[in-house]
């Protein structure tokens, strides 16, 4: 009920068997707002006209977590999407959704942890469809995420970030939910770190006791300019030296962060001695990062689409199974505006016109291109 906040009818399963159907509820007693897919009953994309105060609505008082979390989504992707072609605006429904769904003491610190972070950069390719500029995604991406900062008060994310810290030991679903929310507070603090948020992050890598902290500050460190930035990372590749599949995340980290020049890093990396492109977890862990670098891999100059397409041309020798794997980023050049799309197109021809090219990256890129 749009009044009371409360459910107007009992659930019920509505099952779409003809073009055209009509679902009547009787005995409604105030406006309603429609709460549909609950409990994800269907994966389907359904196409409804709820504005930004339905939306708001919904993610404040849905008593389904899943619609819940849904609504807040389809908040943020709707206010992302217009933002890559026009003025960004003040997102005020979504942060009025936030801090509603920040104060709800019912909701677990999990599910809390989920709600507040944006659609993935990805996700708004696919949802926009057609001529996608990267950039524009990236650019509305970091501005909802300062707005978010700057909307609930730095000073209230520096409290919740110290708020939910847990003993490190403690494995019980709450300990790693904080952890999690934690981890969420921390990285809209480093949207624009401040003194104290890099401190606290410093503070948290040092003294963390389990992996997820120190990954999370790692990675907030990281993709910035701090001071610690490279202390932190020589740290952790002592301390973890010995394990591959941590010294694989390290290498993922590094390759999607955004700051700086993600090209000329992952060409660095690559010149490693621990870096092997013939060890598939390695490759993954590297170029696969790359590759999901909006800001890195999108280059106007086309220069992280020859990257990638010579790892892959450089893999394939020894393993095409891997290599085949990633032509995929490659092969979504029909979603990007047409300068980006035409150089993606290129690589896939250079690729295919390369000597000797195995059967499994000849039919992946072949496929891309038809």
């Amino acid at each position: 009920g749009r009044t009371s906040g409360g459910i107007l009818a009992e659930e019920r399963l509505l099952e779409l068997t003809a073009p055209e159907a009509t679902f009547r509820f009787d005995d409604i007693s105030e406006p309603p707002v429609l709460s549909l897919n609950r409990g994800f009953s269907a994966p389907v994309i359904t196409k409804v006209d709820r504005g930004p105060d339905d939306l708001a609505f919904l993610s404040a008082h849905d008593d389904d977590p899943f619609a819940r979390y849904e609504a807040l989504q389809e908040l943020m992707s709707n206010w992302l999407e217009h933002a890559t072609t026009g003025p960004f605006g003040t997102p005020d429904a979504i942060l009025d959704a936030l801090r509603r769904t920040l104060d709800d003491q019912s909701l677990d610190a999990a599910f809390k942890a989920e709600a507040m972070l944006p659609p993935a950069d990805t996700m708004m390719v696919e949802r926009i469809g057609t001529l996608v500029d990267p950039m524009a995604v990236v650019a509305a991406r970091r501005g909802l995420r300062r707005a978010i900062l700057d909307g609930l008060g730095r000073e209230r994310w520096h409290d919740l970030f110290t708020s939910l810290a847990t003993d490190p030991e403690d494995l019980s679903p709450d300990a790693k939910g904080r952890r999690r929310l934690r981890a969420v507070a921390l990285g809209y603090l480093f949207a624009d770190p401040d003194e104290k948020a890099i401190a606290a992050a410093e503070i948290l890598y040092d003294d963390a006791g389990n992996m997820t902290e120190r990954m999370a500050a790692l990675t907030a460190l990281t993709d910035s300019a701090a001071p610690a930035r490279e202390r932190v990372l020589a740290d952790f590749h002592d301390r973890f030296a010995a394990d591959a599949n941590v010294i694989d995340k390290w290498f993922t980290v590094q390759a999607m962060a955004e700051a700086g020049d993600p090209l000329a890093r992952a060409e660095a990396l690559m010149r490693r001695e621990d870096y092997r492109e013939e060890t598939p977890n390695r490759f993954r862990a590297l170029v696969g990062g790359f590759a999901a670098n909006m800001s890195g891999f999108h280059r106007a100059d086309g220069a992280g689409y020859r990257f990638l397409a010579d790892r892959i041309l450089g893999v394939d020798g020894t393993n095409p199974q891997t290599a085949a794997r990633f032509v995929a980023p490659l092969g979504r050049w029909r979603l990007f505006e047409p300068q980006r799309g035409t150089l993606m197109r290129a690589e896939l021809d250079r690729i295919l016109a390369t000597p000797g090219l195995s059967k499994d990256v000849r039919e992946v890129a072949t496929k891309s291109l038809g």
